[in-house]
């Protein structure tokens, strides 16, 4: 009986978990998009979406008709992040469940999941590149710590997949999976930051003591 209710209960957490990872994953704006690709920092973003438009000189106006690969593939970022996202929050959650109870028969569940969200994280890396544009450092802060603590969570459950795989120190695997899931939750704060401008979450809101 206590064995059938710790399942609903541990398959209720794990949902909430990956709703409050797809919260911070927001879809980016078009125009955060492109101003992250031309390296532009926070402020300068703020201030030109703030500054009146001005008619451009129809005699100096770029074709903009033509179909950019580059730019198409960092759309699709926002979407593909929601995979691994969901993957590898599972992958911790069932992983923390065969700790508290090893009878559970999760090892397979474990690292199929551990897998398909490394693999998945791939693409959605590649096309974060394509997104924020292939340079090592960023005029935005928050745009360099995005790109590299996505990165390096990925680097680190690849490496957390193969040990699962070779059967090797099982204590090192869990530390793996566990700080990937936290790294996940930075991240999707980052991508917040980046689409929707600093303090997203209205955690410092102007006005307050």
């Amino acid at each position: 009986m206590h064995k059938n209710l710790f399942k609903p209960r541990l398959a209720v957490f794990g949902v909430l978990l990956v709703i409050v990872a797809l919260v911070f994953s927001v879809g980016s704006p078009v125009t955060a998009h492109e101003a992250h690709r031309q390296d532009q920092t926070e402020q300068e973003i703020a201030t030109e979406s703030s500054a009146p438009k001005v008619d451009q000189d129809p005699a100096i106006v770029v074709d903009e008709s033509a179909f950019d690969v580059a730019d198409f593939l960092g759309r699709l970022h926002p979407a593909a992040v929601h995979f691994p996202i969901a993957l590898l929050f599972f992958a911790a959650i069932a992983e923390l469940a065969l700790l508290i109870r090893p009878t559970l028969g999760l090892e397979r569940t474990v690292g199929f999941l551990v897998w398909s969200g490394a693999l998945t994280g791939i693409g959605a890396v590649i096309l974060g590149w394509f997104a924020g544009g292939f340079r090592l450092t960023d005029r935005s802060e928050t745009l360099f710590w995005h790109r590299w603590n996505g990165t390096a969570l990925v680097a680190i459950a690849l490496i957390a997949a193969l040990i699962h795989a070779r059967k090797w120190n099982r204590n090192l695997f869990r530390l793996l999976v566990f700080s990937v899931a936290i790294a996940l939750i930075v991240q999707g704060y980052l991508g917040g930051e980046l689409a929707l401008g600093p303090d997203h979450l209205n955690l410092n809101p102007k006005g307050g003591s």
